[in-house]
């Protein structure tokens, strides 16, 4: 049996999906995973989100951190490009004297 509020919360999640033509698959939780997620994704500052989301640890941010490798191979690669620019230019300079 869920609590009142809970209750109260659900019934006015559907009445607003149903008014806003959404998927019934959406239900409360998959909203807030979605905000989590995406509120992560775009401020990266887990401390925030876990607050917005009234989160008592940081811990409880996990789920919603889905870490992709794309962001960190391109960071990799720029810090390469601009070692190896360097090394290039430090070349020209030695060349050029």
């Amino acid at each position: 049996m869920e609590s009142g509020h809970l209750t109260t919360i659900a019934q006015g999640f559907q009445a607003a999906r149903g008014r806003a033509g959404l998927d019934k698959k959406l239900v409360p939780y998959s909203a807030r995973h979605t905000y989590g997620t995406y509120t992560m994704e775009k401020s990266g500052n887990a401390f925030a989100v876990s607050k917005s989301m009234g989160h008592a640890d940081l811990k409880s941010m996990e789920p919603y951190q889905h870490q992709e490798l794309e962001p960190l191979r391109v960071a990799i690669n720029q810090r390469n490009r601009r070692k190896k620019f360097g090394q290039v230019f430090g070349q020209l300079l030695e060349n050029a004297t």
